[in-house]
């Protein structure tokens, strides 16, 4: 029977051996007392001599990301959860098993089902009974002009129907960089690389006959048609193009849980198939001191990267073969897959490719504006007797950013009366509810509101904007399908689109439209509960949109509709807002928990 033990982050109700259906455990904690979030100074675990050797026991389990990074080269525990993760060298005689924490359970019920199936893996591991990782028949092009375009031939003219497709680039956005290189699977456990230098015009008309003719499976499919139609020209549009990521988002649409790797990981049998590619970044990072977030894959030398690239086609034509069947075994969600997601993973690639045009000179200017304000802001505080005399006690210039050095201004100095709003540690808020509220007894802290609203639209949007925008003046973000719970999209990228200020016309009015075009703004409030309402036939849900339409200011909203509704209030729904702050709020959480 194998010796085994579990390492968590700090002391815990979680019983091991229940969870795991193991006996006889033992347990160990990073931290002896409980924290929230584990820090360097929290870890009091003594590792060796009279404390904790893990090379005494056959398995070690660790419980969560904490004790995986501290043991081991990963640092994705829903990566390697129930899986054999690599031990740092200092470790090298030990065997470590990654495990998500039971406790998450209580709060995530969703996630029961991987932690049942790492419970089945810890005991498949410990038992002997799991699968090597497979070695395909891999071959690589590296000047072989030639020898690739007679590949491409013969699949071209083969009765082959699926084939996987992937590259390998310089950069994440196809304007930013070149293709280092492109990769094909026709099969599974197979898989060729050619690099880029030996792609010529003869090359990439093959392989726009192979898109012509076969089913062609891509994995995050938007990123990889960007640069392949960019720098080769190649169409997709009207071709029979799949997305592995998509398909799964449609079968488990968990936040998270959709990259090629762990997905890999979990259904195919190449296990960690890119841990000589994290190493070497690792160590390239290290002796050139660079950061990890600034390792470009240009980095990677021919033999490193080639044998990755196979298997990156490899993985997502296995993923392909087990993911169709089961969506066609739901008439509903493949249809969902082929007239919805697929249609909109075209057209989201267009507008990413098109971009949003932005006025250069009108983004300069805001800037202008904006810093010449903040300046005079800044004058008008620190004239302040309060100001100076803070700065004199501490030594130091006043930051209006620091909580503390606020709290001491507002409320020592100043001698405001705090609003009885509290953070979540117990100490006094500063936050804009607060500002504002504080601004009735004294400037400054309507001075300080004034200040951070600026400063974030400087520092967030103008600043970040800027460097975003392209030759052209426009900015190329990403519309992501596979990225929320709710179906919705979200934005990703160079700059989060997503996050324009609604009503602040100084940024807002940097979205320019082309000449001959207009923008326009289209917005279906509470979009999903009408869907709902439709899709339900509940008449008192359809009746409020009706309200709505019928007559917009006696029904302003469907939130105060349904508060007046459901409390029975005693004013008009266009009231509510006003006098029933409370009870509006109460009803978006019952709307919200309906559409949920």
């Amino acid at each position: 029977m194998s010796k085994i033990c579990f390492v968590q982050k700090c002391p815990s109700n979680v019983n091991y051996d229940k969870q795991f259906q193991v006996s006889g455990a033992d347990v160990f904690n990073l931290s002896s007392t409980k924290v929230t979030r584990l820090l360097k100074k929290d870890v009091d675990l003594v590792i060796g001599g009279e404390g904790f050797c893990p090379e005494d026991y056959d398995w070690v389990i660790l419980v969560g990301s904490e004790a995986l990074k501290m043991f081991t080269k990963a640092t994705a525990v829903t990566d390697y959860t129930g899986k054999v993760a690599p031990s740092k060298p200092e470790y090298k005689d030990c065997k470590f098993i990654a495990s998500i924490s039971p406790a998450a359970l209580a709060f995530k019920p969703e996630t029961r089902p991987v932690f049942e199936a790492t419970v089945l893996n810890v005991h498949k591991i410990m038992s002997g009974n799991t699968p090597d990782s497979k070695e395909g028949d891999y071959q690589y092009f590296y000047t072989e002009t030639q020898a690739f375009k007679q590949h491409l031939h013969a699949l071209v003219d083969s009765e082959v129907h699926t084939i996987a497709l992937d590259t390998e680039t310089s950069a994440l956005a196809a304007r930013d960089g070149y293709l280092l290189g492109v990769s094909l699977s026709y099969k599974v456990g197979q898989g060729i690389y050619a690099h880029a230098d030996c792609i010529d015009q003869d090359c990439i008309e093959l392989m726009q006959k192979l898109l012509d003719a076969k089913t062609t499976v891509l994995h995050n499919a938007k990123f990889d048609m960007h640069f392949l139609t960019y720098h080769f020209n190649l169409q997709f549009l009207g071709r029979d193009i799949q997305d592995t990521m998509i398909m799964h988002y449609l079968l488990d649409e968990r936040q998270g849980t959709h990259g090629l790797k762990g997905l890999t990981m979990k259904y195919g049998g190449l296990g960690d198939y890119d841990r000589e590619l994290d190493e070497y970044r690792a160590e390239y990072c290290k002796q050139h001191g660079i950061k990890r977030e600034d390792f470009t894959y240009d980095l990677f030398p021919w033999d490193v990267i080639k044998v990755y690239a196979c298997k990156d086609t490899d993985a997502t034509l296995a993923l392909f073969e087990k993911f169709n069947p089961l969506l066609q075994a739901n008439p509903k969600l493949y249809s969902c897959y082929t007239e919805m997601m697929l249609p909109a993973l075209h057209l989201l690639t267009k507008m990413e490719d098109r971009g949003v045009p932005i006025s250069k000179a009108r983004l300069d200017f805001s800037k202008e504006l904006l810093t010449k304000e903040l300046e005079e802001l800044q004058t008008e505080l620190y004239s302040y007797k309060e100001i100076v005399e803070l700065e004199a006690m501490q030594g130091a210039p006043f930051k209006a950013g620091s909580v503390k050095q606020l709290r001491i201004l507002l409320f020592d100095l100043l001698g405001l009366s705090p609003t009885g709003k509290l953070t979540g540690t117990g100490a006094i808020s500063t936050d804009a509810e607060v500002l504002k509220e504080l601004a009735d007894q004294h400037k400054i802290p309507a001075l300080i509101l004034d200040i951070r609203q600026k400063t974030k639209l400087k520092n967030t949007y103008i600043d970040k904007l800027l460097p975003a925008i392209d030759k052209d003046n426009r900015v190329r973000t990403g519309f992501n399908l596979t990225s929320t719970t709710s179906g919705r999209l979200s934005s990703s990228g160079k700059f989060n689109m997503q996050q324009l200020p609604r009503d602040n016309p100084l940024i807002k009015g940097c979205v320019k439209a082309p000449e001959g075009y207009k923008i326009v703004a289209v917005d279906l409030s509470t979009a999903e509960v009408y869907y709902a309402a439709v899709l339900s036939g509940d008449r008192n849900m359809k009746q409020i949109f009706i309200n709505m339409k019928a007559d917009p200011k006696k029904y302003p909203d469907f939130h105060s509709s349904v508060a007046h509704m459901v409390f029975n209030l005693k004013c008009l729904p266009s009231e509510v807002k006003k006098l029933f702050p409370a009870l509006r709020q109460a009803a978006k959480a019952i709307t919200f928990g309906i559409d949920i």
